[in-house]
C-alpha cells in the first residue's frame, strides 16, 4: 500500500499517482477537517495504473490465398483496448478489427491500437496476399508437325502467386491415361498425338485444361505412278504423280 499526500484544491483533494507501479489500486479515504473531526470512508474507490501499450496481433495467412478473406486484428491490454486503427496499401486510416481483402494483389496492412489509458502501440505491418486468377500455360509444339523427334516444352505464367506445378498427358482416350507432373516431354512415335495440359499456381488456382495435337511424321512421301506414261506429248499437257 502507499499513502500519498493529498492537496486541498478548492472543494476536492488531489492525490498524486506518480511513482506508482502498474497495478490496480483501491483508494481508502481518511479525512480530518480543521476542527479535528475525522472520518474514514469504508467503500474504496478503484483505479489502475497502466503505462504499457496494448498488443495487437493479426491472422493474415502467410502464403497466397484464394478466395477473398478477412484479416482479424486482435488487441489485448490490462486496462482494455479503446480502438484499433489500420490502413490498407497506404489508404485512409480506418477504425475496426476486420480487414476485408477482396482485390487480387499483395496488400500491405499497417495497424496499431490505443488502450483505455491512452497508451498507443507502435505500428505493425503485415502482408495479405490474394490471387483469384488462374495461371496460363502455353506450348511450343511445331505448327504443321515435325519429321524428326522433338521435345514439347510447357511454359506457365502467373503474375501474382506464381506457378506451382504443371500436368500433362498424351494420347488419352476415355480418361485412361494418368496425368504426369512436369514441364516437358518427348514425341518420338509417329502419329497425330493428342496432348492435354494445365497448371496450378501457388494460391491453388487450377487452370482449365487445354487440348492440342503434336504431329510426328518421319515417313517420306511415295509416288506410285506418273501419268501420262509411255506417251509422246506434242502439245502442252499436265503431268500427274500419284
Amino acid at each position: 500500500s502507499v499513502s500519498p499526500s493529498c492537496t486541498n484544491v478548492g472543494n476536492h483533494f488531489s492525490c498524486p499517482t506518480s511513482g506508482l507501479v502498474e497495478a490496480e489500486y483501491n483508494v481508502m479515504i481518511d479525512v480530518t477537517d480543521n476542527a479535528g473531526n475525522h472520518r474514514a470512508y469504508g467503500n474504496p474507490a478503484q483505479f489502475m495504473v497502466d503505462q504499457t501499450a496494448p498488443v495487437t496481433t493479426d491472422d493474415a495467412p502467410a502464403d497466397w490465398h484464394t478466395p477473398g478473406f478477412t484479416v482479424t486484428l486482435s488487441c489485448t491490454d490490462a486496462s482494455g483496448c479503446a480502438s484499433t486503427v489500420y490502413t490498407v496499401d497506404g489508404g485512409a486510416p480506418q477504425t475496426g478489427t476486420q480487414v476485408l481483402i477482396g482485390d487480387d494483389g499483395n496488400h500491405t496492412i499497417v495497424y496499431h491500437s490505443v488502450d483505455n489509458a491512452g497508451n498507443a502501440e507502435a505500428d505493425k505491418t503485415v502482408h495479405a496476399k490474394l490471387d483469384t486468377t488462374n495461371p496460363v500455360t502455353t506450348d511450343d509444339i511445331p505448327a504443321g508437325g515435325s519429321k524428326i523427334d522433338f521435345t514439347v516444352n510447357l511454359g506457365c505464367t502467373d503474375a501474382l502467386s506464381g506457378c506451382n506445378r504443371t500436368y500433362y498427358r498424351v494420347d488419352d482416350a476415355g480418361d485412361t491415361v494418368p496425368w504426369t507432373e512436369g514441364n516437358s516431354f518427348n514425341i518420338t512415335t509417329e502419329g497425330n498425338h493428342k496432348v492435354e495440359y494445365f497448371s496450378v499456381d501457388n494460391a491453388s488456382n487450377w487452370e482449365a485444361g487445354k487440348t492440342t495435337s503434336a504431329v510426328l511424321d518421319k515417313t517420306d512421301p511415295s509416288i506410285s505412278s506418273i501419268a501420262p506414261s509411255g506417251t509422246i506429248i506434242t502439245t502442252a499437257a499436265n503431268v500427274s504423280a500419284y
